[in-house]
């Protein structure tokens, strides 16, 4: 019995999503119904971030900034990374509820523990020295304030732990976010609908791939080159 050639084509993708068409459109449905709901439900955040370059400074020079070499870059890396430790201290995160009380912003609500939460740190590229610091809360007002603040505290705190090796300048200021993060409900659903009808139709393709139980003459003569001499009917018993 010799099996022919197991390549795939159009007409095998449609004698196995077809049927199942049904399935796919259900599960895309429902998956898009519920991605929207949750979106529409869920609370409104927006995010303020601040943009940053760190720099070597020319010690026989101080006002005059240098080229960085590719290790030089490398390790800023790794300092950056560093950053996201000292904002993830209760020290640091006191610094900057102090700082904002004294600046006659409001800190109701505001805790070590919560502000951990809002504030993180992310690199632009791994071949730049430039990173983002990012405030994430439920005021948009708030953000802004505390991306603010906190910038520029860890700016003043990282270049007192590292003396006059590195300086870092703030290139891009946070504003107040116009908009919640991700509110989109219509592209939040339509992407969930998408993902929904791909994995149904992966699941759908793979158990069709495990049935080696053959029901049709079309699927002998797909799976193997041998002749079909005849048919065997099958009737329903009346008893």
């Amino acid at each position: 019995m010799k099996k022919q050639n197991d390549e795939i084509t159009l007409r095998d993708f449609l004698n196995i999503f077809i049927p199942k068409i049904w399935l796919i459109a259900l599960v895309a449905i429902v998956v898009a119904a519920g991605v929207g709901l949750y979106s529409n439900l869920r609370v409104d955040t927006y995010t303020s971030s601040a943009k940053y370059m760190l720099n070597k400074v020319n010690m026989t020079n101080p006002d005059e900034m240098i080229g960085l070499n590719a290790s030089e870059v490398e390790a800023m890396g790794i300092m950056i990374n560093n950053m996201e430790e000292i904002i993830r201290t209760n020290n640091f995160s006191n610094m900057v509820i102090e700082t904002l009380a004294q600046t006659g912003n409001s800190t109701d609500g505001l805790t070590p523990e919560s502000l951990k939460k809002m504030i993180y740190i992310s690199k632009t590229d791994d071949e730049t020295t430039c990173y983002y610091l990012s405030v994430t809360s439920e005021d948009a007002s708030l953000s802004a304030v505390i991306a603010d603040v906190a910038g520029e505290l860890l700016v003043s705190e990282y270049e007192r732990m590292h003396k006059y090796a590195i300086t870092i300048t703030r290139i891009d200021s946070p504003i107040k976010p116009s908009s919640p993060d991700g509110k989109g409900v219509l592209r939040n659903a339509f992407i969930g609908g998408v993902a929904g009808a791909i994995i149904t139709m992966i699941f759908v393709f793979v158990i069709s791939k495990l049935d080696v139980v053959i029901r049709s003459k079309e699927k002998i003569e797909q799976g193997f080159d041998i002749p079909i001499i005849g048919i065997i009917p099958h009737f329903e018993s009346d008893n």
